[in-house]
């Protein structure tokens, strides 16, 4: 996993890490231990470029799923993928964000956030997809694997976003 890419995925995290104290000596796995500490070295985030869009989730499916959006494993995979390798060569993950490559290359951390409830997600973009390279201000966000990743991607559904591309400041 890249430094960036464990960033992200600690800032979409970091709420659930705060909210209850972990002792030092406790069994953490190393790569969250060490994106604790490459977060205690960020001093801030520069937004470098702003603009609207449309985010979505997705997710990868499972064989043998309760239920699937589209009705079956086939047509869900035509839809989401399988899951097994994003455009940029790794494993989708929490953090993990399709876009059109061309407007946010790839490892471009962006932070994005709801323009109603004002929820943001941070991620790094590693997955493309048809709905990204037809309209460039559509963002897909990967929400997990099987039935919860499903749940999960419907109840975010489409929503009216701000795409902020962002620079860590190091302490």
């Amino acid at each position: 996993m890249s430094k960036l890419s464990l960033v992200a995925a600690m800032f979409f995290c970091f709420p659930l890490l705060l909210a209850r104290p972990v002792p030092v000596n406790a069994n953490i796995d190393p790569e969250v231990r060490q994106g604790i500490v490459l977060l205690k070295s960020v001093k801030g985030i520069r937004v470098v470029r702003r603009l609207a869009g449309i985010a979505t989730g997705y997710y990868s499916p499972q064989k043998g799923q309760k239920k699937y959006a589209c009705g079956s494993y086939v047509k869900e995979v035509q839809l989401n993928g399988k899951g097994g390798e994003t455009a940029t060569g790794g494993k989708p993950r929490i953090g993990t964000i399709s876009a059109n490559l061309k407007l946010f290359p790839p490892k471009t951390l962006l932070r994005i956030t709801d323009t109603k409830s004002g929820r943001q997600v941070y991620g790094v973009v590693e997955d493309t997809g048809s709905a990204m390279i037809r309209n460039q201000r559509h963002v897909d966000i990967w929400m997990g694997e099987g039935q919860m990743g499903l749940n999960e991607s419907v109840e975010w559904g489409k929503r009216a976003v701000v795409i902020e591309v962002i620079k860590l400041i190091k302490a």
